[in-house]
């Protein structure tokens, strides 16, 4: 099977929605290919359950609200040997929109929204609800546009500390510093010492960077300082050059 294929339309399927071979699309889902893209009984219908499946099926209900799928097999699996989390200091105006897409692109399976020393935005507890649903559906949008079949879970805002208690469940932390002497591929191939690791935590630092004092409460917990470059990246392009590092050197 060819995901790129011009003409094939992909929609999402919640794994909560899989009966063995029958699926439901949601709402929202239903709504694109009724009235949207015309489907109709009897039609086709490919859809990604975000953890790498792609399942096709006949339609055998459909309407605005409701399409119900028949005769579905899963006619792809992807399995990832990695994964890569990237935990993001909120950055000002609605960068952080701008970076979920491109971590989505990029195959990043978590996105951890982070509150440090330096970071200026806050989200309050009220509105929190709707800019996680708005995340989502920015990764959602982008998935599919850009056929990645791994959807990532975008996280409720957390402070350092919190996210620093969660090391020691990865293989490899990482935290982009500028001056560490090491680049981050030859950080990975230290720590991996050969072999791939399975789970990686890149923690990206706001525009003013982590504070003397998060850097070594991060190494006391095993993160890794290395280098992007020579040159002091902005947070969300630091985030970029992150994941472009890990994804080539996980290709090489």
């Amino acid at each position: 099977m060819t995901l790129n294929e011009k003409n094939v339309r992909l929609f999402f399927v919640r794994p909560q929605n899989l009966h063995g071979d029958r699926f439901v699309l949601d709402e929202t889902e239903s709504k694109h290919a009724s009235n949207v893209l015309r489907f109709e009984v009897g039609d086709m219908c490919r859809a990604f359950d975000g953890e790498g499946k792609v399942y096709e099926g006949c339609i055998e209900l459909i309407n605005s609200r409701h399409v119900e799928v028949v005769d579905a097999t899963c006619i792809y699996s992807e399995e990832k040997k990695h994964e890569v989390h990237i935990a993001q200091a909120i950055p000002q105006k609605a960068k952080f929109d701008w970076i979920v897409e491109k971590m989505t692109e990029l195959g990043v399976r978590k996105i951890i929204p982070l509150l440090t020393e330096r970071t200026v935005p806050r989200i309050a507890k009220e509105k929190q609800d709707k800019v996680l649903s708005r995340w989502k559906d920015i990764a959602l949008q982008t998935a599919k546009q850009s056929k990645t079949l791994w959807l990532p879970v975008c996280e409720v805002p957390i402070k350092f500390a919190a996210l620093v208690a969660t090391f020691s469940s990865y293989d490899v932390v990482l935290i982009p510093t500028p001056g560490a002497s090491r680049s981050l591929n030859a950080c990975l191939a230290e720590k991996s010492h050969g072999e791939t690791p399975l789970r990686i935590l890149v923690c990206i630092g706001p525009e003013g960077g982590f504070t003397d004092a998060e850097i070594l409460l991060a190494g006391e917990a095993g993160a890794i300082s290395c280098s992007l470059g020579s040159t002091i990246l902005k947070t969300d392009t630091a985030a970029i050059v992150s994941m472009g590092c890990v994804n080539q050197w996980f290709m090489t």
